[in-house]
């Protein structure tokens, strides 16, 4: 048995096991996430095998690693992905598990370089989804993560791009005043994909973004069924 698994899709949770080590002994599970930035986002976990040698972690403990207060580099960004790898370390043994966002395989990918600026994403398999538009905070990257999650849920997911300058937007904070028509040409042209089931949309919005759903959702409530906002500043 592995002690992890090889690969897992984005979000996919997991457990640890390990055997064949000194029984009842005390040390740390070095786990380190490599984001798309060129940045490691570095965190332990103590553990103790027991009387047999063996260490068995649950599927929450290792996702909980994710965030605490022990973690260094916290900064952890996923730009565009397919790819991207965690490391396990245990007694200078280092196992690698790929997290594949499933592009290619659970979801299509579709690439929007012209007026409106974002990546699109479904299912490959089935006929019309539900739409989910979502709009990251302010920095200036696409970041496909929790888009490609979503879709690989059953939602057709525009991760909409805004501040992005390697795609010849404006910087988001030097506007005077940012066009929500950007967003309703958005949801409008996602409402007509021939993968798109319904004339109405989620708005889900993170940070800035959150901001951006709140205002778009009160005006054009014939367009968006739901909005969902974390970490808005909105009141």
């Amino acid at each position: 048995m592995r002690s992890v698994p090889e690969r897992i899709l984005f979000g996919q949770r997991f457990s640890y096991y390990k055997k064949g080590l000194a029984p009842n002994i005390s040390t740390n599970l070095n786990i380190k996430y490599h984001d798309t930035m060129g940045s490691t986002f570095v965190n332990y976990i103590p553990v103790k095998s027991d009387q047999f040698g063996r260490i068995s972690l649950p599927e929450k403990q290792i996702s909980d690693s994710i965030s605490t207060s022990k973690c260094e580099n916290t900064a952890f960004i996923l730009k565009e992905f397919e790819k991207t790898t965690m490391e396990f370390e245990l007694n200078g043994e280092t196992e690698i598990v790929t997290v594949d966002s499933g592009v290619g395989d659970e979801i299509v990918k579709e690439e929007l370089r012209g007026e409106i600026v974002g990546n699109l994403f479904y299912p490959s398999k089935g006929g019309k989804f539900p739409v989910i538009v979502h709009i990251n905070g302010g920095v200036n990257h696409v970041q496909d993560a929790r888009s490609s999650l979503l879709a690989r849920e059953g939602y057709i997911v525009l991760e909409l791009a805004y501040n992005v300058q390697e795609y010849g937007q404006p910087v988001l904070f030097l506007r005077d005043a940012f066009p929500l028509e950007y967003v309703e040409q958005s949801i409008k042209k996602v409402l007509a994909h021939d993968k798109a089931y319904g004339d109405t949309v989620v708005l889900i919005g993170q940070c800035k973004g959150a901001d951006m759903a709140t205002a778009f959702g009160s005006l054009r409530p014939d367009l968006v069924e739901l909005v969902i906002g974390a970490v808005s500043l909105s009141f």
